[in-house]
């Protein structure tokens, strides 16, 4: 059941980094160029890690209203893909009287709305997204640490788009290659002690900082 503090739909599970392992966790994924192309997206997606907790949920909306989402995999999947839910809706009448309302076919549904748009907003109308490139760095602790902070921050696909690269210690020693391009390009390198929560927005301050960002106190 999907009724707590933190929300009342599979939504605000997605969104909160505690929660969202309970209905199978978010990674971030970098696609080829041959499947970007087939799926129609951005290199850069996000993608459900492993299998949900629980095979089914029920939204509790009120007493008496209930979005019922049969298959937890499913809708996941099509929230991550920014298509619509499509849950099955269940209410129950002055009179007593159970209505069960199955979803609309496809082809009837609003027009999609991405359900995990970007929780980034400029701080300035100008400020450009600072594109951080990874190296030894999780992906998806860059884009945690900048939604949490409501950052304008971007993955790069490639160290050449990239206006940072963040490394940790370790895997940096490891990269000849990453150090020998980003020096090229004329790319700073920003290094980190642990691949952790906390030490990447410090770092991600930082580069924002030298990037031009004003940034607001949360």
């Amino acid at each position: 059941l999907v009724a707590t503090a933190h929300g009342n739909a599979l939504e605000n599970l997605l969104r909160n980094p505690t929660l969202s392992d309970l209905v199978g966790g978010i990674q971030a994924v970098t696609l080829g160029d041959d499947e970007a192309r087939r799926r129609g997206s951005r290199k850069a997606v996000l993608e459900r890690s492993a299998a949900p907790t629980f095979p089914l949920a029920v939204e509790m909306h009120s007493r008496s209203r209930w979005l019922v989402h049969a298959d937890v995999a499913a809708t996941v999947d099509r929230l991550l893909r920014g298509d619509a839910a499509q849950p099955e809706i269940r209410s129950v009448d002055s009179q007593g009287c159970l209505r069960v309302e199955q979803p609309l076919p496809r082809l009837l549904l609003r027009p999609p709305k991405p359900v995990l748009k970007p929780m980034l907003k400029p701080l300035q109308p100008t400020t450009a997204p600072l594109r951080v490139y990874c190296c030894g760095i999780a992906p998806r602790l860059v884009l945690q640490a900048a939604r949490s902070r409501h950052w304008p921050v971007q993955l790069a696909d490639e160290l050449p788009l990239a206006d940072a690269v963040l490394a940790g210690r370790q895997q940096l020693g490891l990269n000849p290659e990453v150090r020998r391009e980003a020096r090229d390009g004329g790319v700073p390198i920003h290094v980190i002690k642990a691949n952790s929560l906390t030490q990447v927005q410090r770092a991600l301050e930082r580069l924002l900082r030298h990037h031009g960002a004003k940034l607001t106190a949360e």
